[in-house]
């Protein structure tokens, strides 16, 4: 029982970052697309 619920809390922190990820990175191309655009 115990064993299950680490791996499911380990897969959740690893979804969780994954999101994290993924926020960053769009964050991070809308910064770049909105400096370029300002460059322009």
């Amino acid at each position: 029982m115990f064993h299950t619920l680490t791996h499911r809390l380990r897969r959740y922190d690893y979804t969780l970052a994954a999101i994290k990820a993924s926020l960053v990175l769009s964050l991070l191309f809308v910064a770049f697309v909105t400096l370029s655009g300002l460059l322009w």
